[in-house]
């Protein structure tokens, strides 16, 4: 039996057995009237149009005002433990004070910066994945590697987070004492450098200075920092350029080595008594790495801001500003186009001294 009767014909007992008079008449005036139903099927349109539109809204990317509604992730090109791991999850920490939501550290490292730079690239644009770019993943590794599935165009730029001096350590008892005499000292004994690895920034300085002053000394990498103090105290190497960290300031506080130089722009909070190679006379001889927030390429730009914001609000913190000089990597914000012009302005820079060195290809 057919629990679903269909549809009988007006007119014929099941339709007027169910139904009164009056509304059977009613029915049957609603279907003979063209008008009637014209305006049935305008407010079917204006259903279907809205049922449309609210699809639409609850799956088009979370507004500024309603960011973030769930965690966010930062992707880290490097291991955990290490020295910027340890400042980006203190300054990630002190964001959420602001963006108001969680924020997750993700460890990817491998290839140079290169797989999680790739990752990142790779994520839905709506900025809950983001990526600590440094300066060997924005402007090192794109001319060091054969193969890398990113360009600077893969990213917006958010905000630069730190800045990473890297300084001229010399062996203790070696008369240097400031950045002119270690270049006398470079161009009349051609000694050998220590750096934490081929193809770093320390080593790209290196290049720098042979480039620019036509002298040539031995580069002796290492594989990290922490060996290469080693041999700098053992009297192994002359000389270490290396990225200011823990172990440098320590083992320079105790006179096993001396830091004698720094390389950027401006002398470095930590060693004040150190000069610039800048202010030595050598103004081409600049050079330090940092680290900063990106997303991919698409991102709203109302989130951009919003996560500008955040890093600049949180950089500005006290406390969290004493700790970063402490740890060697002072805080520093930016705008978004600030830092994208000065990653594209050091890509630049390292593309030509690599170029220049005919360093080979690392596949």
């Amino acid at each position: 039996m057919n629990i679903f009767p269909l549809p009988q014909p007006a007119g014929q007992t099941t339709l007027t057995g169910r139904l009164p008079p009056r509304a059977v008449a009613r029915i049957m005036r609603g279907l003979n009237d063209p008008s009637s139903i014209d305006e049935r099927v305008q407010q079917m349109k204006h259903a279907a149009t809205a049922l449309l539109l609210g699809l639409l809204a609850s799956t088009a990317p979370a507004s500024a005002d309603t960011y973030p509604n769930k965690p966010i992730t930062v992707i880290l090109p490097y291991a955990a433990g290490g020295s910027t791991d340890a400042s980006i999850r203190l300054i990630v920490d002190k964001m959420k004070d602001f963006v108001k939501g969680p924020i997750i550290v993700e460890n990817k490292p491998g290839a140079g910066t290169t797989v999680g730079a790739a990752m990142a690239a790779r994520a839905p644009k709506d900025g809950y994945t983001l990526f600590v770019i440094t300066q060997s993943t924005a402007a090192i590794a794109p001319h060091l590697y054969s193969k890398v599935d990113y360009t600077l165009d893969s990213f917006a730029p958010i905000s630069q987070t730190t800045r990473v001096p890297v300084i001229a350590a010399v062996k203790k008892g070696l008369a240097v004492n400031n950045p002119k005499e270690l270049i006398d000292y470079i161009k009349a004994k051609q000694p050998s450098y220590g750096t934490p690895g081929a193809g770093t920034i320390a080593h790209l300085l290196g290049l720098m200075i042979s480039q620019d002053l036509k002298v040539d000394f031995t580069h002796v990498p290492y594989r990290g920092g922490g060996p290469a103090v080693n041999d700098l105290i053992g009297g192994n190497i002359d000389m270490l350029f290396d990225a200011i960290g823990p172990t440098v300031v320590s083992q320079h506080e105790a006179g096993l080595l001396r830091v004698i130089g720094v390389f950027g722009d401006t002398r470095f909070e930590g060693f004040p008594n150190a000069p610039t190679f800048k202010e030595s006379g050598y103004p081409e001889i600049v050079g330090e790495s940092y680290t900063g927030l990106v997303a991919p390429a698409g991102t709203p730009p109302a989130i951009i801001s919003k996560l500008n914001d955040a890093a600049r609000k949180a950089l500005a913190d006290p406390e969290l500003a004493k700790k970063l000089l402490e740890a060697g990597t002072p805080g520093q914000s930016s705008t978004p186009d600030e830092f994208g012009a000065r990653m594209r302005k050091d890509n630049d820079i390292w593309g030509k001294i690599v170029k220049a060195a005919a360093l080979p290809k690392v596949e």
